[in-house]
């Protein structure tokens, strides 16, 4: 027995429908009734599985529509362009991303974060030129500059004279970098290298809001225009090695707070000199100080190996008398250690030197200690008259020449495996306590004169 659960009736009129014979004349004009349909209930599961075959069918061709989508996108995602939009289709949710690189001859611009990426050398510009730089549009707009290149990859004169909204500058590896390559680049604040080539006249000058400069490992600095303007310089720091440092190099930049070099060549006259605000320095190795390198500059300077240090290295000439601000020295290894080279120590250690010249440490008389280990020979008058007094002095395995502690103010003097010690070595001296230890050879007079 057979259930009528439905009763469908469709019925189409057809006002004045027209009936064609295969003729093409009109036959009659009638209303046309649909014929009722049963639909039972035995018949229910067959229609149920129709409708769940219609709706996979319609989600099968939705989602290959969605596969398409997607491949075009990845295709087009393949070319240079300046700006893609994509769609991505996640969890029946569309998320849009946009991707601003722009690729052109040796260089990509990323216009999100306003980085500019060189990966090969560039050509020398002039300050007239420079609007042929294949970047040149991101002139304004660029506010990091990073350099992956190799040795071979050289920064040509003017390849980025002028950026002034440039705030950081990273080489990770280049070659030289050319004269006014980052000239005038009036907002730069920090610049990183990790290895380079020399640097060139002006490379970076009038940089005026510069405040950082951390080098790995570079050649030379063509002279003291390399970084010329740094007025707001605090921090110069050589991680690795560099050549030697011109003559005047960062002379006078009063801003200049840190200098920490790991090794380098002959540091120059004046190199350092009326850095007023630096108060300590460290060198691990280095050649030749010259003179008035540090001159009115540094408090405490440490030096673990470093070749002659000049006359003057750390005093001015001109104003002797008044001293200078250098309270503190530790010296490693060194050749031979110039006239009048240092004033107004409080502290001085030295492990070995060849020679410690004429006068090299007058004008110290608030020098209060003093250690010399190894010293080939201390010259007329190296400490004469100096001492607040020195409170230890110990000298071992040199030669003291004659006078060369004349008129000095020591309070415990120490004195082991010395080789010879000359005529009036310690004359008119006050010392209070002497020991002596090992002396091969004394000359006349040595003490003569001597308080306690």
């Amino acid at each position: 027995m057979k259930r009528e659960i439905l009763k469908r009736s469709l019925s189409l009129v057809l006002a004045f429908g027209l009936v064609f014979s295969l003729g093409g004349n009109i036959v009659s004009a009638q209303t046309i009734q649909e014929p009722e349909i049963i639909i039972t209930e035995s018949d229910e599961d067959s229609i149920a599985d129709i409708d769940k075959e219609i709706s996979e069918h319609d989600s099968e061709d939705k989602t290959n529509e969605e596969l398409e989508t997607i491949e075009l996108l990845d295709e087009t995602s393949n070319e240079t362009i300046d700006d893609v939009e994509v769609t991505v289709i996640e969890n029946n949710e569309s998320q849009v991303a946009s991707q601003k690189l722009v690729q052109g001859e040796g260089f990509t611009y990323d216009e999100t974060t306003n980085t500019l990426t060189i990966t090969a050398s560039t050509r020398d510009y002039t300050s007239s030129t420079g609007n042929q730089r294949p970047y040149n549009d991101y002139k304004t707009s660029t506010e990091k500059i990073v350099v992956n290149g190799d040795a071979n990859t050289v920064i040509g004169s003017y390849a980025f004279y002028q950026f002034t909204n440039l705030k950081e500058v990273e080489i990770k590896t280049c070659g030289n970098i050319g004269d006014r390559a980052f000239g005038q680049c009036s907002s730069l604040q920090s610049i990183k290298i990790g290895t380079c080539g020399d640097f060139e006249t002006y490379a970076f000058q009038n940089c005026r809001a510069l405040t950082s400069v951390e080098i790995g490992t570079c050649g030379d600095f063509a002279d003291d225009d390399v970084f010329g303007t740094a007025s707001s310089l605090s921090s110069f720091v050589i991680t690795g090695s560099c050549e030697n440092i011109p003559e005047k190099f960062l002379y006078s930049t009063e801003t200049l707070t840190t200098l920490s070099i790991n090794q380098c060549g002959d540091i120059g006259k004046r190199a350092f000199n009326d850095c007023t605000g630096l108060t300590s320095v460290t060198i691990n190795e280095c050649g030749d100080i010259g003179t008035e390198s540090f001159a009115n500059s540094v408090t405490d300077i440490s030096i673990g190996t470093c070749g002659d240090i000049a006359a003057y290295a750390f005093v001015k000439s001109a104003n002797l008398s008044s001293g200078g601000s250098l309270k503190s020295l530790s010296i490693g290894s060194c050749g031979s250690i110039g006239t009048n080279a240092f004033s107004y120590l409080k502290t001085v250690e030295i492990g070995k030197c060849d020679t410690i010249g004429k006068q090299a440490f007058f004008y110290t008389s608030g020098l209060k200690s003093v250690t010399i280990e190894n010293c080939s020979s201390i010259d007329n008058n190296a400490f004469m008259s100096a001492g607040a007094p020195i409170e230890e002095l110990t000298l071992e395995n040199c030669i003291i020449e004659e006078s060369a502690f004349y008129m000095a103010k020591i309070t415990n003097l120490t004195l082991r495996n010395i080789s010879s010690i000359e005529d009036a070595a310690f004359q008119s001296s006050t010392i209070e306590t002497l020991h002596l230890d090992g002396i091969e050879s004394l000359g006349d007079g040595v003490f003569a004169g001597v308080m306690d």
